[in-house]
C-alpha cells in the first residue's frame, strides 16, 4: 500500500485539525515528565507507585499486548501504556498530524515510515549513534536513514504468501506445487472442481500490485540490478517500463488467460475474499499467518490453513513476501531536561527490543514475522513450512511500488483483467504518467 497523495493530505489536514486538537490536549502525557502520581489520560489507568510509565503509539493494524507483558515482566519498574492506537478511519493522516503538532508518545510504532518526513528532525530522536542500532541489518537501516540520521528502527515484517485451505487440499488430493507451471496446473484442477482457485479481492486496487509483483518478483525485482533500474526509472531517465517489466506483464497475462484472475474479481474486496476462503468458496488467498489462524473465530470453520510461496516462472521461482508493519521511533521530548527517568526506561526497552527475545515478544501478537536483526532466522511456525525453502535461500523481499506511476500501472492491470487492455498499452500508460509525475498519487 502507498501513502496518500500530498494534495489529498493537505486537504485533509485542515479537516483533521479540529479533530486532532482535542487529542493533542488529551495526550500531553507524551510531552511531560512522569511521576508515580500521574495517570494515563486516555485510558484513565492510574500509574502504580514506584513504576515509570512509558507511552506507546501503535498503528491500528498492529498489536503489542504480548510485548507489553514481556517488557513489564522483564522490567517490573516500567509500566507500558498504549496510547490510543491511531485509527483506521484517519490512519496515516492522523499520525502525520501528531508529528506536525509535536504530539508524540515516548515510543512510536508506525507504518509506513515515510509519513511526515518534514517533521522528523523536530520531533523524533536520531537513533544512529545508539548502541542497539548496530544490531540491525545495515541494508535495512540504510533504506530508511535520512541524511545520515536514523529516525526509526525497522521492526519485524510479516511473512506473507498464498494462504491455502490445508484441509480442503487433503480432501481433494491437491498438493502444494513446486514451481509456476505446477501452480497453474493446481489452479486448473481447483477451477474444474467448481470452486475458485485464487481469490485476491482485486476491488482493492493495491492488490493488483500483489499479483503483478508476487508472481513477477524473480524476473523483475529479485536482483540488485533490478532495484537500481527501478530507482533510475523513478528519476525518469528515459527508459521504458517494458524494458524491465515485460516478463512480469507476460506472467500477469498468463494468470488472466488461465482464469486464475477473472474480471469478476475486480468486484470482490479484501474482506469478501476472506469470507470466501473460510466458507470454501475459494481455495486460496494472499495473506499472512494471522489469516491462517483466524478462520474459526471468523466463521466457526474447523478447517486448517497454511501458506505457500508465490511461484514465478523459471528456476528458483518460489518467493516469500515480507510486509513491513512496524517501524519504531522515539519522541524527542524524552531527551528534554526533567524526563531523565522516562529516557532511561525507554533506552532499556529499546535495548531489550533489539535482542532476539525482544523481537520474539514484539511478534507474539502477529504470527510469523521476519526480524531485521542480524543473525535472526526465519520464524519457526508450522503454517509457513511450505515457504521454508524460499526463506532459507534468501528468496524473499518487500514489494516496491513506482514513485510516479503506480496509479497508471494499477489502471492498466485492471484493464488486462477485464480483457480490454494489452500489455503494450499498459507500458504506454505507465511511461506517460512517469514522465508527468505531478499526476501521480504516491509522489
Amino acid at each position: 500500500m502507498t501513502s496518500a497523495h500530498p494534495a489529498v493530505r493537505r486537504l485533509a489536514r485542515g479537516a483533521l485539525a479540529a479533530c486532532v486538537a482535542a487529542s493533542l490536549l488529551a495526550s500531553t502525557v507524551a510531552c511531560t515528565s512522569r511521576s508515580s502520581e500521574d495517570g494515563d489520560v486516555l485510558s484513565q489507568k492510574v500509574a502504580e507507585e514506584g513504576r515509570t510509565q512509558v507511552s506507546v503509539l501503535v498503528k491500528y493494524a498492529f498489536t503489542v499486548n504480548g510485548f507489553e507483558q514481556a517488557v513489564e515482566e522483564q522490567f517490573p519498574d516500567i509500566d507500558i501504556v498504549q496510547v490510543g492506537n491511531y485509527t483506521r478511519e484517519m490512519g496515516i493522516d492522523e499520525y502525520e498530524a501528531r508529528l506536525e503538532h509535536g504530539d508524540l508518545t515516548d515510543i512510536v510504532m508506525t507504518w509506513p515510515y515515510e509519513v511526515g518526513e518534514q517533521y522528523w528532525d523536530d520531533n523524533l530522536l536520531d537513533l544512529s549513534g545508539m548502541g542497539f542500532s548496530s544490531r540491525y541489518n545495515i541494508s535495512a537501516l540504510n533504506e530508511i536513514a535520512r541524511d545520515g540520521k536514523l529516525y526509526y528502527l525497522p521492526g519485524p515484517a510479516q511473512v506473507r504468501g498464498i494462504v491455502y485451505n490445508k484441509t480442503l487440499f487433503a480432501e481433494n488430493g491437491w498438493e502444494v506445487p513446486a514451481d509456476f507451471d505446477g501452480f497453474v496446473e493446481l489452479c486448473r484442477a481447483i477451477e474444474d472442481s467448481g470452486m475458485r482457485s485464487l481469490q485476491l479481492g482485486l476491488k482493492n486496487a493495491e492488490v493488483l500490485d500483489t499479483a503483478f509483483t508476487g508472481f513477477g518478483f524473480a524476473s523483475c525485482y529479485g536482483k540488485p540490478q533490478d532495484e537500481r533500474w527501478l530507482e533510475a526509472y523513478d528519476r525518469n531517465d528515459g527508459a521504458s517500463f517494458g524494458d524491465q517489466f515485460q516478463p512480469a506483464l507476460d506472467t500477469f497475462q498468463t494468470l488472466v488467460g488461465e482464469n486464475i484472475l477473472q474480471a469478476g474479481d475486480l468486484d470482490v474486496d479484501y474482506a469478501q475474499r476472506e469470507t470466501m476462503l473460510f466458507t470454501r468458496e475459494c481455495a486460496m488467498v494472499e495473506d499472512s499467518v494471522l489469516m491462517a489462524r483466524m478462520g474459526e473465530s471468523q466463521t466457526g470453520t474447523t478447517d486448517e490453513f497454511a501458506l505457500m510461496p508465490f511461484f514465478n516462472p523459471g528456476d528458483g521461482g518460489d518467493w516469500a513476501r515480507l510486509y513491513p508493519v512496524c517501524y519504531v521511533g522515539l519522541g524527542k521530548q524524552i531527551a528534554q531536561a526533567g524526563n531523565e527517568t522516562v529516557y532511561d526506561a525507554v533506552m532499556r526497552i529499546m535495548d531489550y527490543l533489539s535482542t532476539p527475545e525482544g523481537q520474539e515478544a514484539l511478534m507474539s501478537d502477529t504470527g510469523a514475522m521476519y526480524s531485521n536483526l542480524t543473525g535472526v532466522g526465519a520464524p519457526d511456525v508450522p503454517e509457513i513450512d511450505d515457504m521454508r525453502n524460499a526463506l532459507e535461500h534468501g528468496r524473499y523481499g518487500s514489494f516496491p511500488t513506482l514513485a510516479n506511476a503506480q496509479d497508471a500501472l494499477r489502471e492498466g492491470l485492471a484493464g488486462m483483467v477485464r480483457g480490454d487492455t494489452t500489455s503494450a498499452q499498459v507500458i504506454e500508460m505507465v511511461d506517460a504518467q512517469n514522465a508527468a509525475p505531478q499526476s501521480a498519487s504516491n509522489e
